[in-house]
């Protein structure tokens, strides 16, 4: 449900934070709990609503087949998205020149993970921000 505020979101072309990252990385952080928290809510009212009619045995099953035509929807946004991306380009450095660089970058994110974890979101965040 989040991809599909976040889609929706990103195609109403609504302005986007210029100079906060953070502020827009906690705003969409704030949107996907509340939808998290809404989708919880949805479904114990459709648990409440199916236990008498369908008793203990069949509600989580019929709770389950929801999830999973939800999952498969979801599935299929992300594929269908995922075939127009554009393809990579690929570096013109031979694996030798790469490999010093790499073991350094290795070892510097297993020193720093946390560090290295939040910079690389936020990264993503400013560059998703820029994008639109």
């Amino acid at each position: 449900m989040a991809l599909a505020a976040a889609q929706a979101m990103a195609a109403s072309k609504a302005p986007q934070p210029q100079g906060q990252p953070c502020c827009a990385a906690v705003a969409m952080l704030g949107i996907s709990l509340s939808l998290l928290a809404a989708h919880g809510f949805l479904l114990a009212a459709l648990w409440a609503w199916l236990f008498p009619n369908l008793g203990p045995a069949l509600t989580p099953l019929a709770l389950a087949v929801v999830l999973l035509v939800e999952a498969a929807g979801f599935l299929l946004l992300l594929r269908r998205h995922a075939s127009t991306a554009p393809p990579a380009t690929l570096l013109s450095l031979s694996t030798a020149q790469l490999a010093p660089v790499l073991a350094e970058a290795q070892h510097l994110f297993n020193d720093h993970k946390l560090t290295s974890l939040l910079a690389a979101m936020l990264a993503g965040v400013a560059a998703g921000a820029r994008r639109h």
